[in-house]
């Protein structure tokens, strides 16, 4: 019975080991499972991460072809910009080369207005002199006509007193000397005459003054001739000859104003026309002005847009080059996983056969340890009979 009992406790002791070997089998099928799904979780989560990084290429790349579509758009409006900047400078050029044209035509204008300005004064001078000259030639003639007829008076005067003798002999002395005074009148007139055309417009004042003077010389001695003789033919002659340059003088004077007015005019509309054309020069420098700050206000954002786009491409290609070094890593590391999930998967093959046989093992097992138990109820019962077996080691210890 001891033996057989040490049989028995050999065999418990075996099914136990037995049952530890299936319950380590069990854990590590279990481990293997645990790790077939996580496996599969890495495998999926790979797959997730590369479809991610197929999503995160196709974004990439759309944004690549976007930026290539921004770089060409602000390739073509750069070029429109440089066009545009072209023009403007072909048109500033064009409106500074018309408004030197300009100035260069109000300066001839304002040139030739100046020497029509100079000429017509200078015509009007030598008219004013001619008309002088002609006034002059025209009274030296009427004073000459007046002496001649006071002379043939004077003679006829003479011819009188000779005839009547002593009455008459004042008359011839004071006819002699009127025809005196006349010939003095005559020569200081031809001198005055010749001194006024060396002098021509600096004695215009002197001649007219010495002209009134001989007149009213000869007014006078023609005044006392008149008185004298009765004679008033001589005054009238006088008093037309003043009322002639008087109303020369006048128009002269006229003219005078007319044509100061006339420049006066002139020179106002060419101060406008000065003052225009430094407006419109101001108004076009301030247009190239503000038309450079424009072009360089482009030239620095056309710098920086293509800075910032070099940056952005640069981080777009890096971020693609690190996608795509992720993507083959997660691709060999999915191939690595997937050869690992293949022998995982055998090795659970294994596991699950050797399962399979052990729980035929512990099947029989089981109906063996059933056997056991019955034998060790009725070693029990043989054991509560004898009291002399008590010695034995109890049957609680072994397995139940």
């Amino acid at each position: 019975e001891a033996e057989a009992r040490a049989e028995m406790a050999q065999t418990a002791l075996a099914t136990l080991q037995a049952r530890d070997d299936a319950a380590e089998l069990r854990i590590q099928w279990a481990e293997a499972r645990h790790a077939a799904s996580e496996a599969e979780a890495r495998a999926e989560t790979a797959r997730t991460a590369l479809a991610t990084l197929r999503e995160r290429d196709d974004s990439a790349a759309r944004a690549s072809d976007a930026l290539r579509s921004e770089a060409q758009q602000l390739v073509l409006r750069s070029n429109l910009a440089a066009e545009r900047e072209a023009a403007d400078a072909r048109r500033v050029l064009a409106l500074m080369a018309e408004v030197q044209t300009a100035r260069a035509e109000a300066q001839a204008v304002s040139q030739e207005r100046a020497q029509t300005a100079e000429l017509r004064i200078k015509w009007t001078e030598a008219t004013r002199a001619a008309v002088e000259a002609e006034a002059r030639a025209e009274m030296a003639q009427t004073a000459m006509a007046a002496l001649r007829g006071r002379e043939e008076a004077a003679l006829r005067c003479e011819a009188h007193a000779i005839s009547e003798a002593g009455a008459g002999a004042a008359a011839a002395l004071e006819a002699a000397s009127a025809s005196r005074l006349a010939q003095a009148a005559l020569e200081s007139l031809e001198a005055r005459e010749r001194a006024a055309a060396r002098c021509e417009v600096r004695a215009v004042q002197e001649a007219r003054a010495s002209s009134a003077r001989a007149l009213e010389a000869s007014a006078a001695s023609w005044m006392r001739q008149a008185r004298r003789q009765g004679l008033e033919a001589g005054e009238a002659a006088g008093e037309a000859v003043e009322a002639e340059e008087i109303r020369f003088e006048t128009r002269e004077w006229r003219r005078r104003a007319a044509s100061s007015d006339v420049l006066a005019a002139e020179a106002a509309a060419l101060r406008s026309q000065t003052l225009a054309a430094q407006s419109e020069a101001a108004a076009l420098r301030n247009e190239v002005e503000q038309e450079s700050v424009l072009v360089q206000r482009a030239q620095v954002a056309r710098d920086s847009a293509r800075a910032t786009e070099a940056v952005t491409m640069r981080s777009t290609f890096m971020e693609v080059r690190t996608e795509a070094a992720r993507a083959t890593a997660a691709a060999k590391g999915e191939d690595r996983m997937a050869a690992k999930m293949r022998r995982l998967k055998a090795m659970a093959e294994a596991h699950a056969l050797e399962i399979e046989s052990l729980e035929e093992q512990l099947v029989q097992r089981e109906a063996f340890f059933d056997e056991v138990r019955l034998q060790d109820a009725f070693l029990e019962a043989c054991d509560r009979d004898c009291g002399d077996l008590a010695a034995l080691p109890a049957p609680a210890s072994e397995p139940q």
